[in-house]
């Protein structure tokens, strides 16, 4: 399993550890992993990745 899988497991676990992001979108949060930053959002029952984005890349646009 490699760190990305693995911080992927860890939100589902505890979803509230990233940060709300209303800059990227209603109800989206974020959280690191090497490179990339995970984009979700807090379903009733569970969590759903929104997306994955390689830091490089520009945020502005995504939403």
């Amino acid at each position: 399993m490699d760190a990305l899988e693995r911080k992927t497991r860890l939100l589902g676990l505890h979803p509230q550890i990233g940060p709300e992001r209303p800059d990227i979108g209603k109800g989206v949060r974020s959280a690191i992993s090497g490179v990339y930053l995970i984009l979700y959002q807090l379903l009733e029952d569970r969590v759903e990745v929104v997306r994955y984005v390689h830091m490089r890349r520009r945020l502005e646009g995504l939403n």
